[in-house]
């Protein structure tokens, strides 16, 4: 991946660097540090020293007007990833899902608040995680949506790629999702082992499917499979 270009996030929590306590007035509580769903920085913080991240427009500032869209500072790369944020969700404007996160970022790039990306520009996807979640409140009568989450959930970020792509993008790292525990799940995970077992196989077939729709895309794409780390 370039090192030189701006940096575009897209995702939940795991991203979110303040957008959503902005938005909601919830700051600084019950977000624990600064704005964000963490007990510290968030992994895009902790790379920015490694990154010529540049702010994407002079008019940056300006830019939430568009539904609230964007977060971030100029130092972390132009973030849009709100905490809570699903795959796809067109219902909620102040906290958008994925496919609405990538179409907010082409409706910057056509107001001009964003420049058109270049080969530089790097284009990060980690979402996923709030879909699953519905595992912790499923019962018999959501047998169908369970099955089929990893499929859906690999079709909105493929829209949200092809969205991106329309626009420029030429450069996409996309994360996968962690096993039960810590991020997701946490306490849950150790007092129903068997949902952390159901969590961890649909999870790592939603890896798998996911990895090979990034292989096979015609960009320089690359995937992390983060279940071994995390």
């Amino acid at each position: 991946m370039p090192l030189t270009g701006n940096l575009y996030i897209f995702g939940d929590s795991l991203s979110d660097d303040g957008a959503t306590a902005t938005q909601t007035g919830q700051e600084p509580v019950p977000f624990p540090f600064g704005g964000r769903a963490t007990n510290g920085l968030v992994w895009h913080e902790y790379i920015r020293n490694d990154l010529a991240v540049a702010p994407a427009a002079s008019t940056i500032s300006d830019a939430p007007d568009l539904q609230g869209l964007l977060g971030g500072s100029a130092l972390n790369g132009v973030n849009f990833a709100h905490g809570g944020a699903v795959a796809s969700s067109d219902d909620t404007p102040s906290r958008p899902g994925g496919v609405q996160q990538a179409d907010g970022f082409t409706a910057l790039v056509e107001a001009g608040e964003i420049p058109v990306p270049d080969d530089q520009d790097v284009f990060v996807i980690w979402i996923g995680g709030n879909d699953f979640l519905q595992l912790a409140e499923a019962d018999l009568s959501d047998i169908f949506d369970v099955l089929t989450i990893g499929a859906s959930t690999v079709g909105h970020i493929a829209q949200m790629v092809d969205t991106l792509a329309a626009v420029g993008a030429q450069n996409v790292l996309v994360v996968g999702l962690p096993q039960a525990g810590g991020a997701f799940l946490g306490a849950e995970a150790a007092d129903n082992p068997i949902l952390a077992t159901v969590w961890n196989e649909l999870v790592e077939n939603y890896n798998n499917r996911l990895g090979e729709y990034v292989d096979g895309l015609d960009l320089n794409a690359l995937f992390v499979d983060v279940m071994p780390l995390i």
